[in-house]
C-alpha cells in the first residue's frame, strides 16, 4: 500500500502543471494619437514608450475584476487602493506583523483547472497627495532569490503559484496563438507559466532548439537582479566592439521602445544621422517620461530609407545566436512623420555615457522567443523559423522548381527537334527512292513496249 502512495506522489510530481493567462493591450493612450491630430511629438513619444499589457484577475468576495499589468521592474504583486477597496471584500485580511494584505484571487475561468486561493499582495495606499504617477495594479516578474532571508517572497506571484501547487517550476514565457489574431495592432499573446513552450506546443517548438544562458547580473546586485543577457560581441555595420566594454541586454517587458547606450548615439550621428539633421530630414529633440521622471533624447524623420541599410548585431555564444535588428524596422508612423524606436537617456550628469547596457522592450522580444527561468536564474532561447521566412522559402523553392521545369523543357525540345528532322529526312529519302524506282520501272516498260512495236 505504501508503494502505491509513493507511486501516486511521484506521478503527481511528474505531471506538468502550467497556467496560460490571456494578455490584453491597453490602447487608451494609443487611441489618442489616432483620434487627435494636433498631439505634440513629445506626447507621442511618451505614449509610444510603454507597452501596457495586462491580464484580468478577480479579487475578493464579492469578486471584482482587476487589470494586473505585467512588469519586469518589480518582483512583487501590488494592488492600489483606487482600484480595490478593502471594505467591499468579505475575504480581505491583513498580517499586522508584515503589513501584507491577503485576499481571494480567482483567475480567468477559461483555464481548464480552477486556479484560486488566498494570495498575498502589497496594498498601495494612493490618495490625492500621493506623488506616485502610475496607479496601476501590477504583477512583478523580476527574478527573486528565495534562499536569501532578506527577501520577502510572500507577495511574489510565481512563488505563490508554486507554493499552492498550481505550477511545478517558476518559468514563464510570452507565446502567440497558432492563429494570429490582431486586435488594434496587437497580436493575441498569452503568458505561459510553469512549463516550457515545447511542452505545450510541439509543432512550433522543439526541445532540441532551446538553449540556455545564465543571467549576467550587470551591476552585481543580488538584491535587485534583473533579466539580463550577456553579449559576447556587438557590431554595427563595420563597427565592432568585441565587448571590450562588456555589453549587456536587459529585458524590460513593460517598455515598447529600446533604450540604447550613449556611445551608440554618437556612432550613428557620425555615420549618417548628423547629415540627415543638417538636411532637415530628421530632427533631434527631448521628451520627459512622466512615470520615470526622466528626460530622453529621440529622433523624428520625414523618411527612413537611410536607416534601412543599417543594422545592429548582438552575439551570445551560449545561445549560439547573433540577434540582428535592422534600424529601418524600428519606426512608427503618425501624422506623416516617422518616430525612431530607439531613444537615449539625457541625464544632466551624463553618467549614462559609461553604461553599455541595452534596455530592450517589445520591439526586441516579440521578434525572438525567450523563456525566463526564475529558479535557475537563466534565460532560454528558441530559434524558431518565422511564418514570413517559411513563406519566403516556399516561394524560392517554387521559383527554382519552375525554372528547372522550364530549362528541362527547353533542353527536351532541343534534343527532340533533330530526331524529328531525321525522321522527316528519312521519309523524304524513302519517297524519293520510291519515286526513282517508279520512274525507272516506267522507263523500262516504255522501252520494252517501244521495242515490241518496232
Amino acid at each position: 500500500m505504501n508503494l502505491f502512495f509513493v507511486f501516486i506522489i511521484l506521478l503527481e510530481l511528474s505531471l506538468q502543471r502550467h497556467i496560460v493567462l490571456d494578455l490584453y493591450k491597453d490602447n487608451e493612450q494609443l487611441n489618442q494619437i489616432k483620434n487627435y491630430q494636433m498631439i505634440k511629438d513629445e506626447e507621442i513619444m511618451q505614449i509610444l514608450f510603454y507597452n501596457d499589457v495586462y491580464t484580468l484577475i478577480n479579487v475578493g468576495k464579492p469578486k471584482k475584476e482587476l487589470k494586473f499589468y505585467l512588469t519586469f521592474g518589480s518582483n512583487k504583486t501590488i494592488i492600489n487602493s483606487k482600484e480595490y477597496s478593502t471594505s467591499r471584500s468579505l475575504t480581505y485580511k491583513i498580517n499586522n506583523n508584515t503589513n501584507i494584505s491577503i485576499d481571494y484571487f480567482e483567475f480567468n475561468e477559461r483555464n481548464q483547472n480552477k486556479i484560486n486561493g488566498d494570495y498575498s499582495f502589497i496594498l498601495l495606499d494612493i490618495n490625492e497627495n500621493n506623488k506616485i504617477n502610475d496607479n496601476k495594479c501590477i504583477i512583478g516578474l523580476n527574478p527573486i532569490d528565495i534562499k536569501n532571508s532578506k527577501f520577502n517572497t510572500n507577495t511574489n506571484f510565481l512563488f505563490q503559484l508554486q507554493k499552492f501547487g498550481f505550477i511545478n517550476k517558476r518559468v514563464f514565457s510570452i507565446i502567440i496563438d497558432d492563429i494570429m489574431i490582431y486586435e488594434n495592432n496587437f497580436k493575441k499573446e498569452k503568458l505561459l507559466i510553469g512549463s516550457l513552450p515545447d511542452e505545450i506546443n510541439l509543432e512550433m517548438y522543439s526541445k532540441n532548439e532551446i538553449k540556455w544562458t545564465n543571467l549576467s547580473n550587470y551591476n552585481n546586485n543580488i538584491e535587485n537582479q534583473k533579466w539580463e543577457l550577456y553579449i559576447n560581441s556587438f557590431a554595427y555595420n563595420d563597427y565592432r566592439n568585441n565587448n571590450k566594454n562588456s555589453t549587456h541586454i536587459e529585458f524590460i517587458f513593460e517598455n515598447n521602445l529600446i533604450i540604447a547606450p550613449e556611445y551608440f548615439r554618437l556612432i550613428i550621428l557620425n555615420d549618417f544621422l548628423n547629415q540627415l539633421i543638417s538636411d532637415n530630414i530628421c530632427k533631434e529633440d527631448y521628451f520627459y517620461n512622466e512615470r520615470e521622471q526622466k528626460p530622453y533624447l529621440y529622433y523624428i524623420c520625414q523618411e527612413y530609407k537611410n536607416f534601412s541599410n543599417k543594422a545592429i548585431y548582438f552575439k551570445n555564444k551560449d545561445l549560439n545566436e547573433t540577434f540582428e535588428i535592422n534600424l529601418g524596422e524600428l519606426f512608427y508612423r503618425y501624422n506623416q512623420k516617422f518616430y525612431f524606436g530607439i531613444v537615449f537617456k539625457a541625464d544632466k550628469n551624463n553618467e549614462n555615457k559609461k553604461e553599455n547596457i541595452w534596455k530592450m522592450g517589445k520591439i526586441f522580444y516579440e521578434k525572438y522567443s525567450f523563456v525566463f527561468d526564475d529558479e535557475n536564474k537563466s534565460i532560454g532561447y528558441y530559434r524558431i523559423e518565422k511564418e514570413d521566412d517559411k513563406s519566403y522559402i516556399i516561394f524560392i523553392c517554387f521559383s527554382l522548381f519552375l525554372i528547372f521545369v522550364i530549362i528541362l523543357t527547353i533542353i527536351s525540345n532541343k534534343v527532340n527537334k533533330p530526331k524529328e528532322k531525321r525522321v522527316n529526312n528519312n521519309k523524304d529519302d524513302i519517297s524519293s527512292k520510291k519515286e526513282n524506282e517508279n520512274n525507272a520501272l516506267i522507263e523500262k516498260i516504255n522501252k520494252n513496249t517501244k521495242e515490241k512495236i518496232e
